[in-house]
């Protein structure tokens, strides 16, 4: 079904063992990334690896098909396909850099100045503190 599908929409199919096996290394690399998230420190990398995937995740299917099925016939299917890759990540870290990262810092200024308003507002009284008339 998955290949009469890829068939009418893009022209070409992945043959279904190389669809189990790509879902199963991706299934294999997210719960290695769950055991070990609190053995492995954050660093640069992590996070933009980390960042990477979301912007990855929308982009990679239709524009990657585009993109490997235009150039295939310029400099064959196995360099079109890595140049989409090698494309398709520099485009996920460079919309991660340029938009997620601000967006990033603003909403934790935002949601920051909104928690410490919270805190204020719904604050206890301390212990033998009077009570405001």
């Amino acid at each position: 079904m998955t290949q009469h599908w890829m068939l009418g929409h893009y022209g070409i199919a992945v043959a279904s063992a190389n669809l189990v096996v790509a879902n199963v290394v991706m299934h294999a690399a997210l719960i290695g990334a769950v055991l070990l998230r609190d053995r492995v420190r954050a660093s640069g990398l992590t996070l933009a690896l980390g960042g990477l995937t979301y912007p990855l995740y929308l982009l990679h299917q239709d524009i990657g098909y585009l993109a490997i099925n235009a150039a295939t016939p310029l400099v064959g299917k196995w360099i079109a396909a890595l140049g989409c890759v090698v494309l398709m990540l520099f485009i996920s870290w460079a919309i991660w850099r340029t938009c997620e990262q601000p967006v990033q810092r603003l909403l934790r200024f935002w949601l920051g100045r909104a928690v410490d308003a919270g805190r204020t507002r719904f604050r206890r009284p301390s212990a033998g503190a009077q009570p405001a008339e």
